[in-house]
C-alpha cells in the first residue's frame, strides 16, 4: 500500500467522525529550535486532514525567537540539527 493510498484510507476514516479529534501540544517552548521546527513541518503536512484540530501550546516569544533563529542558521548555512540557540534546560 502507498503512502497515498494510507493517507486516503486514514482521510475516510477520520472524515467519519462524529467529533473533531484534538490534538493538544503542550510546552513547545521547551523544545529546541530544530525541534520546533520539525513540530510545525509536521503540522503543516498533516494540516489537511478532516476533522483534525491541532492546539499547540507556547510562550509566543520564545517560539518567534526560535524560528528566527532557525532562519537565521539557514540563511548562512549552519546546521539547524545542532539546537541553534537552544536552551539548555530540558523539562519533560
Amino acid at each position: 500500500m502507498s503512502l497515498e493510498e494510507v493517507k486516503g484510507e486514514l482521510s475516510e476514516t477520520l472524515r467519519k467522525l462524529k467529533a473533531p479529534l484534538l490534538v493538544v501540544m503542550d510546552d513547545v517552548d521547551r523544545l529546541t529550535p530544530s525541534e520546533v521546527q520539525e513540530l510545525f513541518q509536521l503540522i503543516k503536512a498533516n494540516a489537511d486532514f478532516p476533522n483534525v484540530v491541532y492546539l499547540a501550546l507556547f510562550e509566543r516569544s520564545i517560539i518567534e525567537k526560535d524560528i528566527e533563529n532557525v532562519l537565521a542558521a539557514i540563511r548562512t548555512g549552519a546546521s539547524t540539527r545542532t539546537g541553534v540557540g537552544a536552551r539548555s534546560w530540558r523539562c519533560w
